[in-house]
């Protein structure tokens, strides 16, 4: 039987979409590790990925257009994009050395490389797409269905490889699993695009055509490529206003631009079925501009409270027929999603097929002008994303930039309007709907966003900044004693100097530092936050190198509302780096006592860069004979299994690990190639010096016995948790994708950690009544914390009561008091 050529095309270009976006989602994590986990790492794919698809229709174009077999251009293509992307993949996974030496003489221009690495497999994909449309034949009349039926199906295929690399492939593949998959299907395209594995199509090739000018259309080229820059403008506004009412893990990065892209699927297929029948299609272009612009102004107009409470009960009523609170979680993202992304992202998908019809009706040209369409709407892209998230953003803020999208979309409609010619009574109702849209653009609040968050978190806003790729704010929360500031990162709670809080960045800093064997002189931290544990430092008498590395200035620039980091943030003896912790340690081969780190949550987008094996291996160069590496383990932020795994990364990577207890929700990982020293006259002498001692005690800390009464167990006792667990690395990141769990997942973890607690050999005789006493008072204080995730308050507070009676004078404990 005779395959069926539109069919076929169709279902090439489908799982040719699909590997695109495999490719973007995976180089995008590919260099994070490269160049460091910040916007311009997704901005370099972004642009790069974009521009080598704009090049491609550009050249391609031409190229489908005078080849008399455009099959065999298609799977030349792919072969291509195969064969590059592989290139890609491999040198993006083993080139962070070489790019580190690079970039040491090239200073910030060495991104340039990275950047055409991405561009050149995309050049090839940009034609896949011409050398099949070309190949799918059509006539005259049937030119704009053609078009947006194609590339409809590419786009339904870039959104299933959106959304199954994060939920799919990566957890069972690994990054380069996933990698080698995508190009192992590309092969099978160009083979069956050669028909090694098809019949031969009788007839199917096509006699070249001599392309014709499109001289008095140029100006559709123009303002298309002025949508791709809206479109793309408000992808990157999009990604930084919705993630606050989302989440900050790759799931939800993923389901945002799954719904970016059905919009402009749904919007393609749509128009593709009668957009040939429309009379006056620079009218058409004209309303589906100006109802983009609408629609994309009045969601963020109308959201509110009653939106976010309709968000969060979508989410209940699914986790009522579900049980599962992933799909609880995958629901409110695609509610939230669909709410501001799919209508606008819906017409800028229709106008695909317009733009190409008003470009050429001739369909023999079909191929050359869709060609020369999608190159300049690409390219407008290329620009927006370089010029929103770099600049735009940061310098006018969310609700400007969304002002400066808008007058663009309506000059776009304006013009287009004047060039259809169309009848009298359509101008009125243009002219108010163009005047409603831009005052109400004009007249929304520049704070909208700010007074949401602090709406729905409470308390009052003391910090907000708009910057490169992320949302910062701090708040005021609690009252009197216990008033408090929390830092929001994406909207995100991410830390504050809360007692807790403060506790456990505190002993970041002096556990490792108390435990090391001998004098340590120099201590990083990767991480700023909320500066407690940076700050921290400066209390340690026998430090002299001092340094923080925070990824985002905006965090650095929050740290004075924050009480307890005793002014990091203006003392000349600690230096302060914005950039990537990581990034810092493979380009400078400085060494220190001490790596500490105070991330963000392990399950957050990239971090995971920062608890893999292969980041250890590095952190060993970096470390003096007797250095040490402190990981943060929050114990109520992943899955029983990820925790294992977590672990075991530390185990596979340091021959000597230790496990200490920072608070209730905290456990502090210290590692080493050399035995670590636990000597408590040395501790307590130290302790002595009073910045030390005055810290201490504000966190709870009144005596040697109390510090070591924090230690759980040693490397045996983390081999018994941690099981035949896989480890996290760069390959399998297995923080990142790991299940939804609930904060309940403590109950779980804390009481396995209690009960394999290992007695403190250390600690002399005439110490021990003193150490027991310490550590009882511990997990009595913890016991009553894990009562309230059972539900059982009166327990708690009959528990906390008891506490106090043994001890009234621990700042820890007495913060928590129920009788206050």
């Amino acid at each position: 039987m005779k395959p069926d050529r539109p069919a076929l095309a169709l279902l090439l270009l489908f799982v040719s979409g699909f590997c695109s976006l495999v490719y973007q989602t995976l180089w995008v994590k590919q260099l994070g590790l490269v160049i460091g986990v910040d916007v311009y790492a997704v901005s370099i794919v972004v642009s790069g990925f974009f521009f080598g698809l704009g090049v491609g229709s550009f050249y391609f174009a031409g190229v489908a257009q005078r080849s008399a077999n455009p099959r065999r251009l298609y799977a030349q293509l792919e072969l291509a994009t195969a064969t590059a992307s592989l290139l890609t993949l491999l040198l993006l996974w083993l080139g962070a050395p070489l790019y580190v030496a690079i970039e040491a003489y090239l200073g910030r221009i060495a991104i340039a490389l990275l950047w055409l690495i991405i561009a050149i497999p995309a050049v090839f994909m940009g034609g896949t797409f011409l050398a099949l449309l070309r190949y799918y034949r059509t006539d005259k009349r049937r030119l704009g269905q053609s078009v947006g039926v194609l590339y409809g199906a590419n786009t339904s295929g870039a959104i299933i490889g959106t959304i199954t690399t994060p939920f799919v492939l990566i957890p069972l593949m690994g990054v380069i699993g996933s990698g080698l998959f995508a190009v192992s299907v590309n092969l099978v395209l160009a083979l069956l695009a050669a028909q090694l594995l098809l019949p031969k199509l009788v007839g199917s090739e096509v006699s070249a055509e001599r392309s014709v000018g499109t001289q008095g259309r140029h100006i559709i080229f123009v303002l298309y490529s002025l949508v791709g820059f809206s479109a793309i403008a408000y992808e990157v506004i999009w990604g930084q206003m919705i993630i606050q009412f989302l989440n900050t893990r790759s799931h939800a990065y993923a389901v945002m631009l799954a719904v970016y892209l059905a919009g402009l699927a749904v919007g393609n297929l749509l128009m593709s079925r009668r957009v040939d029948a429309i009379k006056n299609t620079w009218q058409t272009f004209s309303l589906l501009i100006l109802t983009a612009a609408a629609s994309a102004l009045f969601s963020i107009v109308l959201v509110n409270a009653e939106v976010l409470e309709i968000q969060r009960s979508v989410g209940a009523l699914v986790y009522q027929w579900t049980g599962q609170l992933g799909f609880r979680m995958l629901a409110q993202f695609l509610f939230i999603s669909f709410f501001f992304i799919f209508v606008p992202t819906c017409c800028f998908g229709a106008l695909f097929p317009v733009a190409a019809k008003i470009s050429d009706g001739n369909a023999e040209q079909g191929t050359l002008s869709s060609g020369y369409a999608l190159a300049t709407n690409t390219l407008g892209g290329v620009v927006a994303s370089l010029l929103f998230g770099f600049w735009v953003i940061p310098a006018l803020g969310l609700i400007n930039a969304v002002v400066s999208v808008t007058v663009l979309l309506c000059t776009i409609a304006c013009i287009a309007l004047y060039h259809a010619r169309c009848s009298r009574h359509v101008l009125p109702a243009f002219a108010a709907s163009l005047l409603l849209i831009v005052s109400l653009a004009v007249s929304m609040p520049r704070d909208k966003f700010a007074q949401l968050l602090v709406n729905q978190e409470g308390g009052e806003l003391q910090y907000f900044a708009e910057g490169v790729g992320n949302t910062v704010a701090v708040i005021q929360q609690g009252e009197g004693d216990r008033e408090f500031r929390r830092l929001y990162i994406e909207g995100i709670s991410n830390t504050g100097d809360v007692m807790a809080s403060l506790r456990y960045m505190r002993l970041q800093s002096y556990i490792p530092l108390l435990v090391f064997n001998g004098q340590p002189r120099s201590a990083l931290v990767i991480g700023m936050g909320t500066g407690i544990t940076s700050g921290a430092l400066l209390n340690y008498p026998s430090l002299e190198t001092l340094e923080v590395v925070e990824l985002l200035p905006e965090v650095v620039a929050a740290t004075p509302y924050f009480q307890g980091n005793y002014a990091v943030y203006d003392n000349a003896d600690i230096g302060i780096t914005v950039g990537d912790g990581r990034h810092k340690l493979l380009r400078d081969p400085q060494r220190f006592d001490l790596i500490t780190l105070e991330p963000p949550p392990p399950t957050a987008a990239g971090v995971n860069n920062l608890y893999s094996s292969d980041f250890y291996q590095l952190c060993k160069t970096r470390l003096t004979p007797n250095g040490v590496v402190a990981q943060w383990w929050p114990i109520s932020t992943q899955s029983l299994a990820a925790s294992r795994s977590l672990v075991r990364a530390m185990l596979d990577s340091f021959d000597y690990l230790t496990l200490w207890t920072t608070e209730l929700h905290e456990m502090l990982l210290v590692g080493s190639m050399h035995p670590m020293s636990v000597d408590i006259a040395r501790i307590e002498n130290t302790m002595h010096y009073p910045p030390l001692a005055e810290s201490l005690r504000e966190i709870g800390i009144n005596s040697p016995e109390a510090l070591l009464a924090t230690y759980m167990m040693n490397k045996e006792g983390l081999e018994a948790f941690a099981g035949d667990a896989k480890p996290v690395t760069d390959n399998f990141p297995r923080l990142e994708y790991d299940s939804w769990t609930s904060k309940k997942v403590i109950l779980d973890v804390l009481p396995e950690l209690l009960s394999k607690q290992q007695e403190l050999t250390a600690v002399p005789p005439a110490r021990r009544k003193a150490y027991h006493f310490e550590q009882e008072k511990l997990h009595a204080f913890y016991l009553a914390g894990l009562s309230v995730y059972s539900g059982d308050r009166e327990t708690w507070a009959e528990m906390l009561k008891r506490l106090y009676r043994a001890d009234n004078q621990n700042a820890y404990y007495n913060w928590f008091r129920v009788d206050q």
